[in-house]
């Protein structure tokens, strides 16, 4: 027969016991937060066009066509060569990135941007009264004129940008005019010095 120490036995701790438990109250508002702001974030988005083949056409006003013929989507060349820095939103990254909507420099002088796309931007540069120190490449080796009026035309008529579209001339004058040079123009200092406003 075995013989139980009842002193013993009521200095030890209780056996622990699973039992289910409920979710604290506080994790479960958290849970529900959450899913309520990714349905809304998807929701938004959904809303603004950013989903579906359908919704993200170029419209035709926007589509540079080169004497070549066709059309280019300077829609789909944007967000695959630009909007990993100036954002799809055409925003930028404050501090970082200028924005592109609303920029005096892409709504003004056509032969602008066209200068910094092709021959790339370094130094500093002010804009809608941010400075920015620029470190953006050149695509004159990587896009044709085309293209860049495509890209630029896109720039220019999105995010309520109301410039008119670039012509492939504007960016093969551009072109030639830099062509001699081997580095990215140094600021808005020298892009105003060897591209004045009309």
């Amino acid at each position: 027969m075995i013989r139980l120490n009842h002193e013993a036995l009521a200095r030890e701790n209780r056996e622990p016991i699973e039992a289910p438990r409920r979710m604290p109250p506080v994790f479960a508002a958290l849970v529900v937060a959450l899913a309520a702001w990714g349905a809304a974030y998807l929701w938004r988005d959904a809303g603004e066009g950013r989903f579906g083949e359908g919704d993200q056409r170029t419209p035709a006003a926007l589509l540079v066509r080169p004497a070549s013929g066709g059309a280019i989507d300077g829609k789909a060349l944007y967000e695959a060569r630009c909007a990993a820095c100036h954002q799809a939103s055409g925003l930028g990254l404050p501090g970082a990135f200028p924005p592109l909507a609303g920029s005096e420099w892409v709504l003004g002088a056509a032969s602008r941007p066209a200068s910094i796309v092709v021959a790339g931007l370094g130094g500093s540069i002010q804009v809608k009264g941010h400075a920015y120190q620029g470190a953006m490449p050149a695509f004159r080796d990587q896009l044709s004129d085309a293209e860049i009026a495509a890209i630029l035309t896109y720039a220019r008529g999105a995010w309520g940008n109301g410039a008119p579209p670039v012509e492939v001339d504007t960016v093969a004058a551009a072109r030639a005019a830099l062509a001699d040079r081997a580095g990215p123009i140094e600021g808005e200092a020298e892009l105003v010095r060897l591209v004045p406003s009309p």
